[in-house]
């Protein structure tokens, strides 16, 4: 089975439900980064659910000058993160300058660092946010690295 078939392109009615799940996972709402996030480039935006209809996965990319940089997802299962990847990646190969992958994940998943590592990921620098003041909103804003690693959730 294809597994770009099981994955969508996220649609404004689809948000609702990506929402609710990524508020429930994360133990916080991150609905601006999101919504920020999918209204920057829809097409690198996807979705997948199972037979029964639950959502199974989503991920946010956004390509910049030859980056696919992957910003925000959660998946259930080995094969839902191969099928939102190779999605992304169909899409994003037919772009020019097309040079790269970024994304973070939480080193503790071994599955995942295996899987990626397997695929031929390289692993890179960490990173950590941190605020001094009063914190800001949450913003695409292609001058601030604003989330990449599970640390800055």
């Amino acid at each position: 089975q294809m597994c770009i078939r099981d994955s969508h392109n996220i649609t404004e009615a689809d948000l609702a439900q990506i929402l609710e799940a990524d508020c429930e996972f994360f133990g916080a709402n991150r609905e601006k980064l999101l919504v920020a996030l999918w209204e920057e480039q829809p097409g690198l935006a996807f979705f997948t659910r199972d037979h029964n209809q639950q959502l199974t996965g989503y991920l946010f990319g956004v390509y910049q000058q030859g980056v696919l940089k992957l910003r925000a997802g959660i998946s259930t299962s080995i094969k839902t993160t191969l099928c939102l990847l190779k999605a992304v990646l169909t899409v994003t190969k037919e772009k020019p300058g097309f040079s790269k992958i970024s994304l973070g994940i939480p080193e503790v998943n071994q599955e995942v660092v295996t899987l990626l590592r397997d695929l031929g990921f390289t692993e890179g620098d960490f990173s950590v946010r941190m605020f001094y003041g009063e914190k800001s909103e949450i913003t695409t804003n292609k001058a601030i690295f604003a989330i990449g690693h599970p640390a800055k959730g």
